[in-house]
């Protein structure tokens, strides 16, 4: 498949007995492709989907944030104006008060953010944050450029994404598990605005990402990779249940995470994932959003990833520095925590509410002090 695909192709994936359908079915009974597709990827994201985050509860959550921590939105502006939406100068200090804070604030999610996606998830944010036009358009915009990024992806059974797999040239690599995850993080941000043109971009786009993530790697063995590779499909088939492969991505990703991803050699029983502290972080953020997202779509889930996802922050709340950093252990280095909600303060924080932990909290801290 490719970002791109022609319209006919979208529309073969999407299940037209799904009673949002109705419309689009019936333009495609009288031939006009274009304007079923642009209507089925209009009505998938016409009412709030289902997702952790509560789009009812946007308004408030960015009127309580401007409040309480406006220089956190500050610096928030700063990023997005000077290293997002525009290229900064590629050496010296530009927004940092030294090379340090230039380069852990500013330059590392300057340079992973806009390859995998976060930077449209970062920028719906802000739009809500801010209610600036400019950033809505500029994720829009970041949509768009990554979408037409994205080479063609083989179709087939017998494919590969990584060196390690057969029939595989390496060079798609796990960045399109990276993109579909934070997009699908950043939909209710972005998904009221988005016109019929864009949203049919968007779709098109995560649909082709999701199918060869699911198609390459639902049977790897367990690591980060894999679990990157895995949690869009299941992510965009929980929010997305009017795509016909939606079903099958939900039900077998489910299942890994729930069984294989639960277990050693993955996780132990204390919640450690065995991968070094930083991609502790990565890990149980990974598994907390399987988590969240099956719950906010109604599933049931398994006591055993709840289990092992309240173990991972109690491992956490144990190991984290007053800094909201780990200790360097494993594969650690100073720059890992690159994307925010894998910073140990505020995904603990987040733990805290979810799992009603007040030691998680009290671990925790704040940030922003």
């Amino acid at each position: 498949m490719r970002c791109d695909m022609p319209d006919s192709q979208f529309l073969d994936c999407v299940d037209f007995d799904h009673p949002t359908m109705t419309r689009a079915a019936e333009l495609v009974s009288r031939g006009r492709t274009r304007a079923a597709a642009k209507e089925a990827a209009r009505a998938m994201l016409a009412e709030p989907l289902a997702h952790p985050v509560r789009e009812a509860e946007i308004p408030a959550l960015a009127r309580i944030i401007r409040r309480r921590w406006p220089e956190q939105v500050e610096y928030l502006v700063r990023l997005a104006d000077n290293y997002i939406l525009s290229e900064p100068p590629e050496k010296g200090v530009l927004c940092g008060r030294n090379a340090e804070e230039e380069a852990t604030l500013y330059r590392h999610p300057a340079r992973n953010w806009p390859r995998r996606g976060e930077s449209v998830h970062f920028l719906g944010r802000l739009y809500h944050l801010t209610g600036e036009r400019k950033y809505l358009d500029g994720a829009v915009a970041e949509i768009r450029r990554i979408m037409a990024g994205i080479g063609e992806m083989p179709d087939g059974e017998h494919v590969g994404a990584f060196d390690w797999h057969p029939h595989s040239n390496g060079s798609t690599g796990h960045e399109v598990g990276h993109i579909v995850d934070k997009i699908c993080h950043g939909l209710p941000y972005l998904r009221a605005d988005l016109t019929p043109d864009d949203a049919l971009v968007l779709l098109k786009g995560l649909l082709a990402m999701a199918d060869f993530c699911f198609r390459t790697c639902r049977y790897d063995v367990v690591h980060n990779i894999t679990l990157h590779m895995l949690i869009g499909p299941l992510m965009l088939g929980l929010c997305l249940p009017a795509l016909k492969p939606a079903g099958e991505w939900v039900r077998w990703v489910g299942k890994r995470v729930e069984t294989d991803f639960t277990a050693r050699p993955f996780a132990t029983p204390d919640g450690y994932f065995g991968e070094g502290f930083s991609y502790q972080t990565v890990n149980h953020a990974l598994m907390f959003s399987c988590l969240r997202f099956m719950q906010a779509a109604g599933r049931k889930v398994s006591p055993r990833l709840r289990q092992v996802c309240e173990k991972s922050f109690e491992f956490a709340s144990a190991v984290t520095r007053n800094d909201g950093q780990y200790p360097q252990f494993g594969d650690c280095h100073a720059y890992q925590p690159h994307e925010h909600y894998i910073h140990a303060h505020e995904i603990l924080h987040l733990a805290a509410a979810h799992f009603r932990r007040e030691d998680f909290k009290a671990a925790a801290g704040s940030p922003y002090d």
